[in-house]
């Protein structure tokens, strides 16, 4: 048994929100909760795990530029300034 913690911070590092999870949740499905409580930014940064269409799609949706790494088996290599 394990856990998860995935917390969204502002450009300062101040915690907006967070949410616990299973250890057995996957980002996606993580992220979607999260959504609610993203603010009202210009970029988001996130890890490799959350490198996926839908959630390319939904930052999108919110105006959000995704500075996320692609994942290696990825089709399409998306850019994302290191």
């Amino acid at each position: 048994m394990n856990s998860k913690l995935r917390v969204v911070c502002d450009t300062d590092g101040k915690l907006l929100s967070m949410l616990l999870s299973e250890g057995q949740m996957s980002e996606h499905t993580g992220s979607k909760l999260l959504y609610p409580s993203l603010p009202p930014a210009e970029t988001l940064i996130a890890d490799k795990d959350y490198d996926s269409d839908a959630f390319r799609q939904a930052m999108t949706a919110r105006k959000l530029t995704a500075c996320i790494p692609p994942k290696r088996n990825r089709m399409i290599q998306h850019f994302f300034d290191k």
